[in-house]
């Protein structure tokens, strides 16, 4: 992707998930004029938050009842 930037084969990138979070310091994606790089956190807005209170209270609700669950972080995956 990089060198696709680099020679304009694509006109532009707008990235906010890496392979390596934080993104590297050196990373050459900073200095490439056509990207913007963002935190990994482009997609909040209000329903983010709306969906993150659904879960959390669901999780309540199940919790209580000792039911698995929803939306459970794996560890050996990463996410």
């Amino acid at each position: 992707m990089i060198a696709a930037l680099r020679e304009k084969r694509i006109a532009g990138a707008g990235l906010d998930a890496h392979l390596v979070e934080p993104l590297d310091a050196d990373s050459p994606y900073w200095d490439l004029p056509n990207t913007i790089v963002t935190p990994h956190d482009a997609a909040h807005c209000v329903e983010t938050h709306e969906r993150g209170v659904a879960i959390l209270i669901e999780n309540a609700k199940r919790f209580g009842s000792d039911r698995p669950l929803v939306n459970v972080v794996d560890v050996e995956v990463g996410y």
